[in-house]
């Protein structure tokens, strides 16, 4: 399938918003290189290399499931994968449908028919629900029992990524083996990530030589890459105003990152933080989660 016929396919999709991800979306993922090589290795490399992963039996994943609080980077690489892979990245929201099942149907029969394409649905618990929890749309998750093993019978090339902030809503019988290649964790990212995030984010800004990365990452325990992103422009906004008022260069500081910093509380809270180890541990299929025998 060519890529005119992709784009084709990709626009009749009800509901769905496309584009076309390049590879560095890939190289801007700052930081967070546990996940980046868990995907690198397991995701990319077995779809890059078909021949030698069926040497050994080695099957290239079809669907994966990523979770953590919000802010945490899911959307972002799952967009940098499309990138990595060169193909096509597709979002669908199926939540507010008047007929959620059938709208279901429709697109995943539409999926089995796309080539080379990163097929995103956020918010995945919003039609997944764990009927257990008293939570409605008990058929609108059945169906997605019947119709999540079906994308190993597509005819092209996709990867069908769900997210989602609460995985503990979601059914049982959806998280296990069979369903999901792989359920990875998107948490808060480490102080040497957060180092490397804030250099990203400062790198095309007027900074002062002498900024200290090293303080700044301490001072930002629990911040997604969304919240430093804020605290950046803060920082840039402050040394402006600094410039207009004594009309001379002004670069930012570390004092102005910091002052940023005391104003952007985190997303994530220290109960969100807790719930998330918990999820971690009880959840995770990826070689870097710890394992408690």
């Amino acid at each position: 399938m060519n890529q005119d016929e992709i784009e084709r396919k990709l626009s009749d999709i009800q509901g769905g918003v496309w584009k076309k991800p390049t590879e560095e979306a890939w190289k801007n993922i700052s930081g967070m290189n546990q996940e980046k090589d868990f995907i690198e290795r397991k995701i990319l490399q077995p779809l890059f290399k078909k021949d030698i992963a069926k040497k050994y039996g080695v099957e290239p994943p079809t669907a994966l499931l990523l979770h953590g609080p919000p802010g945490t980077g899911k959307t972002t690489f799952s967009k940098a994968i499309a990138g990595r892979l060169n193909w096509h990245f597709l979002e669908v929201s199926p939540t507010g449908r008047r007929d959620e099942v059938k709208y279901l149907r429709k697109l995943f029969s539409e999926i089995q028919e796309l080539d080379k394409t990163v097929v995103f649905i956020d918010e995945f618990e919003e039609i997944a629900f764990d009927a257990d929890l008293g939570l409605p749309k008990r058929a609108v998750t059945n169906e997605l029992l019947k119709q999540l093993p079906k994308i190993n019978e597509k005819s092209g090339e996709t990867l069908l990524v769900c997210a989602t902030n609460h995985i503990r809503k979601i059914a049982p019988a959806l998280l296990r083996p069979q369903r999901f290649d792989y359920i990875i964790p998107m948490g808060p990212p480490s102080n040497n990530s957060r180092k490397a995030i804030f250099k990203n984010f400062l790198k095309d800004l007027n900074t002062s030589n002498d900024l200290d990365l090293e303080k700044v990452a301490e001072k930002t325990n629990r911040y997604t890459p969304a919240d430093i992103e804020a605290v950046c422009r803060e920082s840039g906004y402050i040394a402006f105003e600094r410039e207009i008022k004594n009309d001379e260069e002004q670069p930012i500081n570390t004092e102005d990152v910091l002052k940023a910093i005391r104003t952007h509380r985190p997303t994530i809270s220290e109960e969100d933080l807790d719930e998330f180890k918990e999820n971690k541990k009880k959840y995770c299929r990826a070689d870097f989660c710890p394992i408690n025998f």
